[in-house]
């Protein structure tokens, strides 16, 4: 009886530490394909349909859709009155995620490639990740340089163990 008492413990155990690893790397994978997907909104200039991905409180704070749409709009007019355009956006691979009370939270090294009228902009930044749902949906927030200190100012739900990098200068490649 004990030997199968132990046994049973030990399947369970084992069962439960699957279905773990499963939906970490479920997270990882959800949250990856969406990044990469969001990247491709932000090279298309798809304004509504990055809102949709944007951390729902910035979007509040900003103003609401609407205005975020009209300012993201603004934005890649500005750039291209300046002959600037963002050739690519890519993503390194995610830190460990980090479960919170309510939220899956992580970070990712941004990589951005941007024409200027002297050459190519290289540009590495961090992006949060947000996952109200336990990884099956991510919403995403750019500190903009901002510190995790800064960051937990606005968004007090943020992680301390979240790893924003220090502000990186862009690199010019010229012509």
């Amino acid at each position: 009886m004990k030997q199968l008492i132990t046994l049973i413990s030990l399947f369970v155990s084992l069962n439960l530490f699957g279905q773990a690893k499963t939906n970490s790397t479920g997270s990882v994978e959800n949250l990856v394909k969406q990044v990469n997907d969001y990247a491709q909104l932000v090279i298309n200039k798809d304004t509504i349909k990055m809102v949709e991905k944007m951390y729902p409180k910035l979007v509040s704070m900003a103003g609401g859709r609407e205005k975020v749409i009209e300012m993201t709009c603004y934005m890649y007019a500005k750039l291209a009155s300046q002959g600037m355009s963002i050739d690519s956006v890519k993503f390194l691979k995610p830190n460990p995620i980090i479960e919170t009370e309510d939220e899956f939270q992580t970070t990712l090294t941004q990589l951005l490639l941007m024409t200027v009228p002297a050459g190519k902009l290289f540009c590495k930044s961090t992006l949060i990740a947000i996952s109200p749902d336990k990884g099956i949906n991510w919403y995403f927030l750019d500190p903009s340089g901002h510190t995790l200190e800064g960051m937990r100012t606005d968004y007090p739900n943020l992680s301390e163990k979240l790893i924003i990098d220090p502000p990186v200068e862009p690199v010019l490649l010229r012509k």
